[in-house]
């Protein structure tokens, strides 16, 4: 071989060398970086029966946030399998990390653990998860069907919740008092959506 040729092939076989042998990013797979994670975002939301507002007939609450309070990630139909689990914050706010393709159809459940009682909320949404006494209202609701979040339509979960809001603060508002707990104010809040038609129609649906 020619002095000219070697000069040539020699950096050619080497820059083939490099691109096809040699491990792709300068490291190992094991230095790969791991899959994204899916951060599940929402608050704890109370009453202040401390500081009730009078409609002339009755009396609505003002909402405070939860502050310190335990937060778990539980799926739905398995409550002891715990995806996470964190503290509110001064806020009420929270956020948990969760795998990648961890479902948002009702089948997770955030749990926040109060003294009294605990408040549930179905996850059918990365952000803004309220868990307040009108999501733990509508949870018992539907265990009362023998149905859950994940076997009914997102936009139905929400609507509901919104229709449950709707009866106990105007269709059948429910008159507060300052003593209230959190566990009576659930039950009171679900004996209001009972008596409306109009979500009690809706929770029949399939």
């Amino acid at each position: 071989m020619s002095f000219m040729k070697r000069l040539i092939y020699v950096p050619l076989a080497a820059l083939v060398l490099f691109a096809f042998g040699c491990p792709q990013g300068g490291g190992s797979p094991a230095d790969s970086p791991p899959a994204k994670q899916r951060v599940i975002e929402g608050s704890v939301r109370l009453p202040d029966f401390q500081n009730l507002e009078s409609l002339g007939e009755g009396a609505v609450f003002r909402e405070r946030p939860g502050q310190e309070v335990p937060v778990e990630l539980r799926r739905a139909d398995q409550p002891d399998d715990v995806l996470g689990q964190t503290r509110t914050d001064s806020e009420g706010n929270w956020s948990i990390s969760v795998p990648p393709k961890t479902p948002l159809d009702g089948s997770i459940v955030a749990v926040a653990s109060l003294d009294d009682t605990t408040l549930r909320r179905a996850i059918v949404t990365e952000f803004g998860n309220a868990i307040t006494i009108r999501a733990e209202a509508l949870s018992r609701m539907l265990a009362e069907r023998s149905s859950s979040p994940a076997q009914i339509p997102r936009a139905r979960y929400l609507n509901l919740l919104s229709m449950l809001a709707t009866a106990a603060d105007l269709t059948h508002p429910v008159d507060w008092v300052g003593d209230e707990t959190i566990e009576t104010a659930v039950e009171r809040v679900r004996e209001a959506g009972a008596a409306d038609p109009r979500l009690s129609k809706r929770l029949e649906q399939k």
